[in-house]
């Protein structure tokens, strides 16, 4: 399991707050009614407050003619539920939930781990 693929952002005092994958799993292009293309790129995450969900970076594709806003960046996020088939099969053949579980499995063994440390530093102090 390469790590490498999965970060960790954590709040200022360093307590993990999110685990993302950086690899997508699905990508899906679409057109607005402006004839604008859309690119909405998929990445599983996983909140020690929300649970398992997909975030999802939606991109615009302007035509050559527009200059204003492009690269624009919008992101959002969907539970699971709310995946179509295709974006759920292409969830279930990618290694995302494995490197997930991967690491909020490591990351709360280490938060364990600080717990106990604290805990018999703790009764030591008795």
């Amino acid at each position: 399991m390469r790590a490498s693929k999965v970060q960790v952002v954590t709040d200022k005092k360093g307590i993990p707050l999110i685990i993302r994958d950086t690899e997508l799993f699905h990508i899906e292009l679409w057109r607005s009614e402006a004839g604008i293309e859309f690119f909405d790129n998929y990445y599983l995450a996983f909140s020690f407050e929300r649970g398992l969900y997909v975030e999802v970076t939606h991109k615009p594709v302007y035509p050559p003619e527009f200059s204003e806003g492009a690269g624009e960046l919008y992101q959002g996020s969907l539970s699971l539920d709310q995946l179509d088939e295709k974006a759920l099969r292409k969830l279930r053949n990618s290694k995302s939930l494995e490197r997930i579980r991967a690491k909020v499995r490591e990351v709360v063994q280490r938060l364990a781990e600080n717990l106990d440390e604290l805990f018999f530093d703790l009764k030591a102090g008795e």
